[in-house]
């Protein structure tokens, strides 16, 4: 099935959007636009899967996601599944606004912000095909506003993912804290504290420097030397059995560690 509604173009040139066009599709085709369109476009996914290509990107777009097209900027997308059902609404503006406003937004242009409540981009879409559909008094303005709420949706989902990835990588930082904390005193491996974290070893070192602003054995060596101490202080242990306490094996490496960090020795640092 394709639906589409197309308003009658009027004189509202100072209005921020102006919608042009809005329109369901069943089962999308190909579309090739090579020297994009003149219009703005928001695009979103009802069910199936397509790829979409600008840029020299390109991105899997499927149910829940929606993204935002520039005008004048070349564009393809089709279809990867049997059916993919989308909806589209085009729109003009002033373009130097609209894409400051995008920008502020925080919208990149084509690609994908996913919605696990479509329901949101719905409810906007039914409201605007209404609304042209019946010609209602200044149609063109109460649309205007509705196109301004949906970026204003899009920018929210945006904001709500970026907090929600922001939690998911501080829980793989505290889980990798929480295993070097329980296991400073063993063989540590890198794979055994990603494990640890359900997280890939690349991308738990990536993001362990990122938000603590240190290597994860550079933390574990601390935490290390920390406990060793506590011990140096607390008991008359021998240094080298101090060092294996805190999982230095190796005498002169524990010393190593020891005195580039406190920039003095175990023994020194006992005799202070």
């Amino acid at each position: 099935m394709y639906l589409a509604e197309y308003p009658i173009i009027t004189n509202e040139d100072g209005l921020p959007f102006m919608i042009r066009g809005i329109g369901r599709t069943d089962s999308q085709p190909p579309v090739n636009r090579e020297k994009g369109l003149l219009s703005y476009q928001i695009l979103y996914v009802l069910s199936g899967k397509g790829v979409l290509c600008t840029n020299d990107r390109e991105c899997i777009l499927e149910r829940g996601d929606a993204c935002v097209l520039l005008a004048n900027v070349p564009h393809r997308y089709t279809a990867i599944t049997k059916e993919w059902a989308t909806n589209w609404i085009t729109f003009r503006g002033d373009g130097v606004f609209i894409e400051n406003l995008l920008n502020v937004l925080g919208i990149p242009a084509g690609m994908p912000i996913h919605f696990h409540a479509i329901e949101i981009l719905d409810e906007h879409f039914n409201a605007m095909m209404g609304i042209i559909h019946e010609k209602q008094p200044y149609y063109i303005y109460t649309c205007s506003g509705i196109i301004y709420e949906t970026l204003l949706d899009i920018c929210k989902q945006l904001k709500r993912d970026s907090a929600s990835f922001t939690a998911v990588e501080d829980s793989y930082v505290n889980s990798a804290i929480e295993y070097m904390d329980v296991h400073y005193n063993e063989d540590v491996f890198l794979t055994q504290i990603a494990a640890h974290a359900s997280c890939s070893p690349e991308y738990l070192c990536k993001i362990f420097r990122r938000k603590t602003g240190m290597r994860m054995f550079e933390y574990l060596a601390k935490k290390r030397i920390a406990q060793a101490k506590q011990l140096l202080t607390q008991t008359t242990l021998p240094i080298a059995q101090v060092g294996a306490m805190v999982g230095y094996r190796d005498n002169s490496y524990f010393g190593y560690v020891f005195k580039k960090q406190e920039n003095v020795t175990p023994s020194e640092f006992r005799g202070l």
